[in-house]
Order: C-alpha cells, then structure tokens, then sequence
C-alpha cells in the first residue's frame, strides 16, 4: 500500500499579516549581569586559547581534533550546512511511504 503526500508550496516573503508584530519590542536589551560575564570571559579568553593550543598538541588525537575544531571555530566561524531542496530537473521533491502491508 502505497500513500501519496501532496505537495504544498509555502509562500515566500513575511509569514504574517501587516501590522502585526510578533516581537513588538524588539531584541530584549542586554542586563548589567550579561555585560560582566562577557568582561570575565574576555578576561581570561588568552589563557583559554592557550589551553585549547596546548591540547591541540595533544597525542590523544580525538583531544587534538576537537581542540583544533574550536580553536578554527573562533576564528572563522562554524561551516555552513548546506541543504539541497530540489532535484536535477528544479521540480518539487515527493516523498511516497510505504507500511510494508499489501
């Protein structure tokens, strides 16, 4: 038995109505506290870094290998994911699910 999902494009562009603000206030403003942890973790960012080469050196290669990814994920970011949404001819994907019952 096979089911055949229909395929239902979303619309492009804002998911709702004009005039209507889901976060009317916008982005909350960052307190006193936010701002001294942030202070504290730069504080001592050098001495982090430092740990993180010295087990980047490290002969437990599993060590080496996460320390080396943090370290290349500071300084140029996490990799993208890319995710390919269509197929060869651009159409709409369809997915057909069988129960394994006939």
């Amino acid at each position: 038995m096979e089911i055949q999902l229909p395929v239902v494009k979303k619309p492009r562009g804002i998911p709702f109505q004009p005039g209507n603000k889901l976060n009317p206030n916008g982005r909350p403003k960052k307190t006193k506290e936010d701002e001294d942890i942030k202070a504290m973790a730069k504080s001592i960012a050098p001495e982090v870094f430092q740990r993180l080469v010295f087990w980047a050196n490290s002969n437990n290669g599993k060590i080496a290998v996460q320390a080396c990814n943090s370290i290349l994920d500071r300084a140029y970011g996490k990799p993208t994911q890319q995710i390919d949404h269509g197929n060869a001819n651009d159409k709409p994907l369809r997915f057909t699910i069988s129960l394994g019952r006939d």
